[in-house]
């Protein structure tokens, strides 16, 4: 606009070279084709950050103003505002989907204040291990329906895309029986690079073997050790 306006004021002065009287227009076209190549590959790019307060931890994915959080937590909603906030500043507008890497009951109270104050669009949750574990899930479903945030069941190790390109792939597994904390591995890929996330109930050399081909490996302190642990790392 400023340089249309521009160039009707230089056409009515009388100029000893005309052309000048057009190089507002090709300047503001110019300006605008290289903010459009700048906007496209903002877009395009991801953007992968980590997070890490007292054992509660999370994965925060920004590309262009969207963003995923992938909470591996207790149910901290500090954590999770945290993430949040990190997602912002990375210029997201909104949180494309919010995924839970497995449940505790703490996640309820959490998971529902967060999309009551964040823009949320969908809730992806795991497929409950056990009669607790999908109590906690229905009434996540329930609570999050009801604030109109859509929700999605995923499988152990399902792979979901998002920003059309990113795979995140998740596996969990409760590591004994008298602990509730899972082990927890993550791997993100994107263009032929990786992000691997293993929480530190999953730090065994068999865990760690399957993901040390990844470009970055995240060793989290969430969950409690194993009870067998010759073979920790």
């Amino acid at each position: 606009i400023a340089s249309v306006i521009l160039t009707a004021v230089l056409m009515t002065v009388k100029l000893r070279r005309k052309f000048l009287a057009v190089l507002p227009s090709y300047v503001g076209i110019a300006a605008v084709i290289v903010g459009v190549l700048i906007s496209n590959h903002s877009a395009q790019s991801v953007k992968t950050d980590f997070i890490s307060v007292n054992g509660n931890e999370a994965i925060v994915m920004t590309s262009g103003d969207g963003a995923v959080i992938c909470d591996v937590s207790g149910g901290s909603l500090y954590t999770l505002n945290s993430a949040y906030g990190i997602a912002t500043e990375s210029g997201a507008t909104e949180v494309e989907a919010l995924m839970l890497t497995h449940y505790h009951e703490k996640h309820l109270s959490a998971v529902a204040s967060f999309v009551r104050l964040s823009r949320v669009r969908r809730l992806y949750l795991p497929t409950p291990k056990t009669a607790e574990d999908a109590a906690t899930m229905s009434c996540l479903y329930d609570a999050v329906l009801s604030e109109g945030v859509e929700c999605y069941i995923y499988n152990d190790s399902e792979s979901i895309t998002f920003f059309r390109k990113m795979g995140v792939h998740i596996s969990s597994a409760a590591n004994n029986s008298s602990s509730d904390h899972h082990g927890v591995s993550l791997l993100i890929y994107d263009e032929g690079k990786s992000v691997a996330y293993l929480s530190e109930s999953a730090l065994t050399n068999e865990d760690v073997a399957a993901y040390q081909n990844s470009d970055h490996l995240i060793l989290g302190a969430h969950g409690t050790l194993p009870e067998k642990c010759d073979n920790m790392l």
